[in-house]
């Protein structure tokens, strides 16, 4: 099976537990169904609209509007058939749904603006830093060897220290 088609289908399956299954699992009172139905219908779908090759401004669009949809839309539709205690969890499953999508969207479309303006600013310029880099190599080597000179005079500080500790305590 094609990718594209496994995906479509995969989608079709998600969007038919969201529309369907959760609606009736509400109507009947069913929360254990209820909960399992509502997560598969919203993070599929995001997954996928995450994971679709499209231009970024557009998808980041389509994130935000999907997260409106799940913060404004579907509450609205069914919070007459939300007890309490439902009606409380799906709160913080909604302010998911609202920020995950919006901070994704957003996210996503300042990293578009960023990507344009750079693409513009760019300048093909090759600027030849060979004798910094020999001159670096240079002056890393001198510094490795003062760097073992001074290591060399602490080992023998020590040494020394060591030996006069050791023959005071002999005395």
């Amino acid at each position: 099976m094609k990718k594209a088609v496994r995906v479509k289908l995969i989608l079709y399956i998600s969007l038919f537990i969201c529309l369907i299954i959760f609606p009736f699992s509400l109507f009947k009172g069913w929360i254990f169904i209820a909960y399992p139905s509502l997560l598969i219908g919203f993070t599929i779908p995001f997954i996928l609209l995450l994971e679709h090759d499209i231009e970024k401004f557009l998808k980041g669009i389509f994130l935000i509007l999907y997260g409106i949809f799940w913060g404004a839309v579907i509450p609205e539709v069914f919070s007459e058939y939300m007890n309490g205690y439902f009606a409380q969890q799906f709160e913080i499953f909604k302010n998911l749904a609202l920020f995950s999508c919006t901070g994704a969207g957003g996210s996503i479309i300042a990293s578009h603006s960023e990507t344009e303006s750079k693409n513009k600013k760019i300048e093909k310029v090759v600027i030849d830093k060979t004798e910094k880099i020999e001159e670096l190599i240079c002056s890393i080597d001198k510094l490795r060897k003062i760097t073992y000179r001074i290591h060399a005079i602490y080992g023998v500080i020590i040494i020394l220290v060591i030996l006069i500790i050791v023959s005071n305590s002999m005395l």
